[in-house]
């Protein structure tokens, strides 16, 4: 029942992106209708939709099923003949609903975008009209379109909308903001030059920075009285292929309410792997160590601050239920490599480690498509397909290089004191590149170790058969990757210089040869930057931003003028990241893939609307200034090409030959057509991998 409702909610939502898209293209071709009637140019039609007509109306005839067009050609033709008044009687417009009512046109005597050849010598033709004419009537439709845009942002900005606060929430080890200084609980105050309302404009003005070139950040830090300002190069993510800076959005201090069972269900398994049994969604979290909360960042800045020592945080129920106190243990912060890409043309990739040792992938938690592949929280990956104890990279680049075929994988299963060796030989690998499970990373990954990923291992890794077990450090037992770091950082506070070494119980893989797992000893010794990385290290806090509310604010004008003027603004600045997306494109640093056609933006739009009627509104006020922007561009066929053709007009005062109008408009359309199948391909196929 609740799927069949669902499925008739995104149906509905599609309707209305869909409805309201369709009026924002008729509030275009509106445009260029009340420009035409102004500039005296006879308009043969205005058409809602496309397609033949369904109902028609026409002053003098008034309604009709289907078109009028036949029947006003051969009465005003009789009407002329006999010079009966009847001809002035019956206008020259239609005005039309067509059987696929999404979208408009406009159809003038003597204009055709498409067909440079149809014009008209007659007194109230297309070309019959002054140059400075013409073009306020090809001008009017993107000018409709910026009022429209204009009044949905200000309608939005005085009822308010509910969007991510530009706050810095976490700041990925390795990122260009850590090596910035950026800490979690920062608040944006200024980017680039310009004062982000949302984390959303964070992000968009990172991903439209010059690649290669650094932006200027002003923060805000709680208990600094001055504004920090500092400088940050945006890098390329390896999984978007867009520039970013490395930070992510804050959480409130509220854990989240899944929606559905599958998502509750979801949410324990989370919550019981981050040592959080009894979190219930909607619980609110109020204290750390006895000072109250006031965002997640709170927690992040303890635990940096905590120097290890475990964390007191207490939860209370809104609904009246018992509270509930967890003692937490910081985890080491982990070192990060860049990898060189498996391809030419794509990026490296960061990933984090321990002190060169790579873990190997073991499950933390599954969905149900995992559990009913058979894997289970607690998991070892020992193959994954062609790869022997995979690190998380590989295996996670095996899964996603075998989306919708299946995997031979093998486990090691914890059983009592030892493991079971539990062989699934076809694991379904789904349309979203998933089998259906989590993996720990970090501190938190088993100590066992992988392979290291393709290219250069950090110098002074102890050299380790793939599938060893740590067991020991210095003599004290270690089950995790945090515990190894853990056990150097109390031998270099313990006074062990860079030259005392490191001694490591370890135990082998079992093998055909030798089932039984052997025993060594190794003597490690750290390198200068790898005693001083165990040394620097920071602390994180081991419980995820994912079960937790995002930190929200209501962006709301006070007035009806600051509500105009935050829609002026937001008009302009949609209209400038819109023309800086092509200047990115054209460099390099936005991707075509990262354009979105009808597919896409009918999408987004649907996600958007069950957030509310006003976030429906806002997208469709981005979707009316990005529209205004696109077809202004100096593209054959769009208003911007006909524009220039005008001003050549103007200028040498004769029209362009047909000969170039007419390769002009095929050059257009193919141009057109071809970023339409581009983008209608990348947006299907963005659909299936994202498994909605």
């Amino acid at each position: 029942m609740m799927d069949l409702l669902s499925y008739f909610r995104t149906a509905f939502d599609l309707l209305l992106v869909l409805g309201g898209f369709s009026l924002i293209i008729v509030a275009h071709e509106l445009g260029h209708f009340a420009a035409a009637r102004w500039a005296g140019i006879r308009v043969l039609a205005f058409a809602v939709g496309f397609g033949p007509a369904m109902v028609s109306f026409r002053k003098g005839l008034g309604w009709r099923r289907g078109s009028s067009e036949a029947e006003y050609n051969r009465l005003i033709g009789k009407a002329r003949a006999s010079s009966d008044p009847q001809a002035a009687e019956m206008s020259p417009t239609e005005y039309r609903l067509n059987v696929l009512p999404f979208g408009g046109y406009v159809k003038m005597l003597g204009q055709d975008d498409a067909a440079p050849t149809a014009i008209s010598d007659a007194p109230d033709g297309y070309q019959r009209c002054p140059v400075w004419k013409r073009m306020i009537v090809i001008s009017a439709g993107v000018v409709m379109n910026m009022i429209v845009a204009a009044v949905l942002f200000v309608i939005v900005f005085m009822i308010g909308l509910r969007t991510e606060a530009p706050m810095v929430g976490d700041v990925l080890p390795g990122s260009p903001a850590a090596a910035a200084g950026l800490l979690p609980g920062d608040v944006v105050l200024s980017i680039d030059g310009s004062t982000p309302s949302s984390f959303t404009d964070v992000m968009v003005a990172s991903a439209m920075a010059r690649k290669g070139r650094p932006i200027d950040i002003t923060v805000q830090r709680r208990g600094r009285p001055e504004p920090l300002r500092v400088t940050v190069e945006p890098k390329e993510d390896p999984e978007t292929r867009m520039l970013q800076v490395g930070i992510a959005p804050a959480s409130s201090t509220t854990v989240i309410t899944p929606k559905g069972a599958e998502n509750l269900k979801q949410f324990r398994r989370i919550a019981e792997d981050s040592e959080l049994p009894g979190l219930e969604p909607g619980m609110v979290l109020k204290s750390i160590d006895g000072s109250p909360a006031h965002s997640l960042a709170d927690l992040s800045l303890a635990a940096r601050n905590s120097n290890g020592r475990p964390i007191t945080v207490a939860f209370e129920d809104a609904r009246g239920g018992a509270p509930l106190t967890f003692t937490l243990n910081p985890s080491p912060q982990s070192q990060t490599a860049s990898v060189p890409p498996p391809d030419r043309g794509e990026q490296e990739t960061i990933v984090p480690h321990v002190l060169g040792l790579m873990p190997v992938m073991q499950v933390s938690y599954v969905t149900d498509a995992g559990e009913r592949a058979g894997l289970r929280a607690g998991d070892l990956l020992e193959r994954i397909g062609g790869l022997e104890w995979p690190n998380p990279l590989d295996g996670q680049r095996e899964i996603r290089a075998n989306a919708r075929k299946t995997l031979a994988i093998s486990v090691l299963r914890p059983a009592g004191s030892s493991y079971e060796r539990i062989d699934l030989p076809a694991v379904p690998v789904g349309r979203d590149k998933t089998i259906g499970f989590g993996y720990r990373l970090g501190s938190r990954a088993p100590a066992r170790v992988a392979s290291w990923p393709e290219g250069s291992q950090p110098e002074g890794t102890p050299r380790l058969i793939r599938g060893t077990r740590i067991v020991a450090v210095n003599g004290h037992p270690v089950s995790d990757m945090g515990d190894i770091q853990r056990q150097v950082r109390r031998m270099i506070a313990a006074g062990g210089g860079q030259d005392a070494p490191v001694m490591l119980d370890v135990e082998l893989p079992p093998t055909a040869m030798s089932p039984e797992p052997a025993t060594e000893k190794i003597e490690w010794r750290l390198t200068p930057e790898q005693y001083r990385a165990v040394a620097d290290a920071g602390w994180e806090s081991p419980i995820p931003g994912a079960l937790f509310e995002p930190e929200y604010i209501l962006d709301k004008a006070e007035s009806p003028i600051g509500a105009l003027r935050k829609g002026l603004e937001r008009t302009r600045t949609v209209m400038l990241s819109t023309y800086i997306t092509f200047a990115r494109l054209f460099q390099g640093s936005i991707k075509v893939q990262h354009l979105k056609g009808p597919v896409g933006i009918a999408h987004v739009g649907t996600l958007l609307a069950q957030k509310g009627f006003v976030w429906l509104l806002f997208f469709l006020g981005l979707i009316s200034v990005n529209l205004a922007v696109v077809n202004f561009l100096p593209i054959p066929i769009a208003d911007g090409g006909q524009f220039v053709f005008l001003l050549y007009e103007a200028i040498f005062r004769r029209p362009a030959s047909v000969a170039v109008q007419n390769f002009a408009a095929i050059t257009g359309l193919v141009l057109i057509v071809g970023l339409f199948v581009v983008v209608t391909f990348n947006d299907v196929v963005n659909l299936f991998a994202s498994g909605r």
